[in-house]
């Protein structure tokens, strides 16, 4: 009983975590940023996906009892992948120091 318990929360949250990660994938804030590249898009959506897919695994055992170990389904690879090219996209283009400010302060002159 505890462990349907178990499953059950932790269901719900994969759920939650998923929702959010594919919300923030396609935002529009994420995705017209000149200063990120889409890998980091790419890598969100592909782990969001997974997260959903390891909920698909835990239905059966939540309805039926019929317990499905990860390794009959190989859908829990794609997190890993989705985090995999979110590291790899910020080791080829990390996120740019050079921020536009919103108000320049001039520079003082020397005096003469």
């Amino acid at each position: 009983m505890m462990l349907k318990v178990l499953y059950w929360v932790l269901t719900l949250v994969d759920v939650f975590v998923a929702l959010i990660i594919l919300i923030s994938a396609l935002s529009h804030r994420l995705l017209n940023t000149v200063y990120i590249s889409r890998g980091y898009s790419i890598g969100l959506l592909i782990a969001g996906i997974g997260f959903m897919l390891q909920v698909a695994i835990n239905v059966p055992f939540l309805l039926f009892d019929v317990i499905l170990t990860p390794y009959q389904s190989s859908f829990f690879i794609f997190k890993d992948i989705g985090i995999g090219i979110v590291t790899i996209s910020y080791c080829i283009h990390p996120p740019s120091t050079n921020l536009p400010s919103s108000k320049k302060f001039p520079h003082k002159r020397a005096a003469k």
